[in-house]
């Protein structure tokens, strides 16, 4: 690749998907002595999926919702698996009637998170992210 284009810029993304749908996203919360809260829940099985790309080393981003995903990115534990907390946290413990209702919300959530490149960047480059190699420039 370095021959065929030397002047070329090369960096460096990892890509996930998450899943998301009517079974809400559980988390913990805070409840007045003695009162257990409550979780309302939609027990269908029908989803939504995510899908984050992420350049580790600005916290650049780029977002998608997607109705299926067919075939599976993961090479491992990627650096974009650290998003989906972000992601999850204005859906967690709320209930959807149906599929599209959470759109709205997860559309406002990646560009607010698109839009914060230093918190994108602290969940994501790790120690060993690989350097993103410098063009060659021929002199």
């Amino acid at each position: 690749m370095r021959q065929a284009y030397p002047a070329a810029a090369v960096s460096v993304w990892a890509q996930d998907e998450h899943r998301l749908g009517l079974l809400p996203v559980i988390r913990r919360v805070w409840a007045p002595q003695g009162q257990r809260p409550t979780a309302h829940v939609q027990r269908q099985y029908r989803w939504l999926y995510v899908s984050g790309f992420v350049r580790p080393r600005t916290g650049q981003s780029w977002w998608g919702l997607l109705p299926t995903v067919t075939t599976s990115a993961s090479l491992g534990r990627q650096p974009a698996e650290r998003l989906w907390g972000l992601v999850d946290e204005p859906v967690a413990n709320q209930a959807f009637p149906d599929v599209p209702a959470p759109q709205a919300v997860l559309v406002d959530r990646c560009r607010t998170l698109a839009a914060d490149l230093q918190r994108l960047k602290a969940h994501t480059c790790f120690h060993r992210c690989p350097p993103e190699p410098l063009p060659s420039i021929p002199l």
